[in-house]
Formats: C-alpha cells, sequence, structure tokens
C-alpha cells in the first residue's frame, strides 16, 4: 500500500473481539456517528450491538470466516449503509496471539474510510 493511498483514508476505529464477537479494546472517535452505541462499548456485541449499519453480514461473514480459519489476515473494501449514506471501507482483519502459547486470542478489526468512489469486496493477505 503506498503512503498516499493510507493519507486519504481516515480510520474509523480499531477493535479487538472474542470468539463470539464481544468487544475487548475499541479506539475511535467519539462523534462518529456510524456507531449504534455510546464511546464505552467493551462487553458489547459488536456485529448487533455496536455497528449501525443495513448490512452489517457483510462485514459479520468475512470476519466470522476469518476466525474458523488459519490463514493469514484478510483486507478488503466494502460499501456500509446507514442512515440513508453508502461509505465505501477498507477493513483490515488480524489475530492477536497469546505472548505465551502463540495461541490466537482474539481478532483485531480495523476500519478504514475508503476514498475509493466505488468498493468492491475483494480479498487479499497483505498487511498494513
Amino acid at each position: 500500500m503506498s503512503v498516499k493511498a493510507s493519507d486519504q483514508e481516515e480510520s474509523l476505529g480499531i477493535f479487538e473481539l472474542d470468539d463470539n464477537g464481544t468487544v475487548i479494546y475499541s479506539s475511535f472517535e467519539e462523534s462518529d456517528s456510524w456507531l449504534g452505541a455510546e464511546k464505552d462499548i467493551t462487553g458489547r456485541d459488536f456485529f448487533n450491538e455496536v455497528l449501525a449499519f443495513t448490512n452489517v453480514a457483510e462485514l459479520t461473514t468475512p470476519a466470522r470466516g476469518f476466525q474458523s480459519r488459519s490463514h493469514p489476515g484478510p483486507q478488503f473494501r466494502l460499501r456500509l449503509h446507514f442512515h440513508q449514506q453508502s461509505v465505501p471501507v477498507k477493513v483490515l482483519l488480524a489475530r492477536l496471539c497469546d505472548k505465551l502459547d502463540g495461541k490466537p486470542r482474539s481478532i483485531l478489526v480495523h476500519l478504514r474510510r475508503s476514498s475509493a468512489t466505488d468498493a468492491v469486496v475483494t480479498t487479499t493477505s497483505d498487511r498494513f
């Protein structure tokens, strides 16, 4: 990824989720109206309680698939719909592993507003 591309993408938030999709950690701007919950979302169901998108399944399906496999973290683009708006988003999924045994303990979801004019669901194993 080029530096120019990353400069044009605004971070919407970073979220650490357990195996059930419950938020363990989050970092996002409090003014982000695309979230359906208040600032403290720890302990909330990320896919059903936190996100305010009408097409949240387009994010849920790849995330659940990633949790059940051992392949590298995918990066993909999609359009998320909310409040009569369509937001192009780039998604990165990563595994966070335990220091002692190296076993995966949670996943990281990084959402960034994409500068792309037409977000299409694509998958790559490139890393940020």
